[in-house]
């Protein structure tokens, strides 16, 4: 997405656990179809249901176009599975798709060996988080997921590494863990900027949310314990020169930012600045 410093709201560093507030959930989630990314590879469409990568589920999502859930369970032996936990990297090769059907529920805790935050945010953020985008592979001015539509939820993914673009006139594009156009949308229980371990920066290079064009409520994190993101270590220096935003809203007047850690490790006893 295109960025200007017009209507800038930013979230800056802080080495302190940000409180959280009160929001309203969304409306109901419609019930449809559960479709299961199987693969860390960025296969294209059309793609089989034991080999469904996420930019096939999210076309699928779209093509449905209201309702469905994005789960995962890719096995621990696939390729750009490591670790222990074991987390599984999808790493895509281009954009994906943005999803423009409504009410998709996009939630990377389902996948085995997850968990949400229990903790209150004053005692650190304790989720398990098993699934990384990545985007060091996707090229420049790319988002790591661009939400159109209304009422998608992103919840349980570790977003990481996604590179801005600078056109001659100086625009800069791409570059966010996730982008928000359209309304309703909400981003809760995710770490943007940093990797599953919850301290390795792996920065988006101009936001970790970008509420972009919002033409009504946008909520990310929440009053609850499993609602809370960690958004930290999005941005890049040159020079001396720093850019990078840890919540960007260009429009969106009714965006709720609550009870996120927000330039910190997730166990919150570290700076990461945004």
């Amino acid at each position: 997405m295109v960025g200007s410093l017009a209507g800038l709201v930013r979230i800056v560093a802080v080495t302190s656990i940000v409180l959280g507030l009160a929001v309203t959930s969304p409306g109901p989630v419609l019930a449809a179809s559960t479709l299961t990314v199987t693969t860390t590879a960025d296969s294209l469409p059309p793609c089989a249901p034991s080999s469904l990568s996420l930019r096939c589920a999210i076309a699928q999502a779209n093509a449905d176009g209201s309702g469905d859930t994005i789960a995962f369970n890719i096995p621990s032996t696939s390729p750009g599975c490591s670790g222990t936990p074991v987390v599984c990297a999808i790493r895509p090769v281009a954009a994906l798709p943005t999803v423009t059907a409504s009410s998709t529920t996009i939630n990377g805790f389902s996948q085995p060996g997850s968990k949400p935050n229990a903790n209150p945010l004053r005692a650190g953020i304790n989720a398990v988080i098993v699934i990384r985008l990545d985007g060091n592979r996707a090229g420049a001015g790319v988002d790591g997921l661009t939400l159109a539509g209304s009422w998608t939820i992103v919840r349980g993914l570790s977003i990481t590494g996604f590179r801005t673009a600078s056109s001659p006139s100086g625009q800069i594009s791409g570059g966010s863990g996730i982008a928000l156009v359209g309304s309703n949308h909400v981003v809760q229980g995710n770490f943007l900027g940093l990797a599953p371990n919850g301290t390795t920066v792996g920065p988006n290079l101009y936001a970790g949310v970008n509420v972009f064009s919002s033409v009504g409520k946008e909520t990310i994190g929440g009053s609850m314990p499993p609602a809370a993101n960690v958004i930290s270590g999005n941005g890049s220096c040159s020079f001396g020169d720093c850019l990078g935003f840890g919540v960007y809203v260009n429009t969106g007047s009714g965006t709720v930012i609550a009870g996120n850690a927000i330039g910190t490790t997730a166990s919150g006893t570290a700076a990461r600045e945004t």
